[in-house]
């Protein structure tokens, strides 16, 4: 056999055992990206919806890459996919996709709750960079400045948040580190209760 016709039969063997090899999957996709085509728009906010109607062209499972609704769906960052939560996913996919405001970044959603022994916690001047959340359980003792995000003006990757659920007893000391008493400012940051400055 001269080496042209070894050289195709190898060429052809090569590609059969490609041919033959299995479909590779996609690779994970991007938060909100659900059609897994490496864009986020609008065809990915009516995949949510059409989840969310419980329409049969919803199949969770095959989407974000066949990783499933829940690792790129989430778009309001609670950890619930169910049809009750996609209604908060589906707010947050459409309010992105128009550029609008949403409380927390797409696929970030609340943080995780502080710890409070004794339902009592103080707070000393300090940048909170990462968002949480503020039980009701708690009452919190702000003693000095607080800064919701770099107090400096460096942005976070992901804006943080902090919810404070309702019941929260949040008070401020007197002769702490910062002379007017203590003081949450939020420094171009997001507050879901709406808590622009205590002082």
């Amino acid at each position: 056999m001269t080496n042209s016709w070894k050289k195709l039969l190898f060429g052809v063997a090569a590609a059969l055992l490609v041919a033959a090899a299995p479909a590779s999957t996609y690779a994970a996709a991007g938060c909100g990206d659900l059609n897994n085509d490496g864009v986020f728009n609008a065809s990915d906010c009516l995949i949510l919806a059409q989840c969310l109607a419980g329409l049969p062209s919803c199949t969770p499972a095959t989407l974000c890459g066949g990783a499933g609704l829940a690792s790129c769906g989430d778009m309001f960052g609670d950890g619930d996919v169910s049809v009750s939560g996609l209604g908060a996913d589906l707010s947050v996919c459409n309010d992105t996709v128009a550029k609008l405001p949403t409380t927390y970044d797409a696929c970030h959603g609340p943080g995780p709750v502080i710890s409070c022994p004794g339902g009592n916690l103080t707070l000393h001047s300090q940048d909170i960079l990462t968002s949480q959340t503020w039980p009701a359980s708690c009452k919190i003792l702000i003693d000095g400045t607080v800064y919701i995000g770099d107090h400096t003006g460096v942005l976070q990757p992901v804006t943080p948040v902090i919810k404070i659920e309702k019941g929260s007893v949040i008070h401020s000391l007197t002769g702490g580190a910062d002379p007017d008493g203590g003081s949450a400012d939020h420094h171009d940051q997001r507050q879901s209760a709406g808590c622009p400055r205590a002082g």
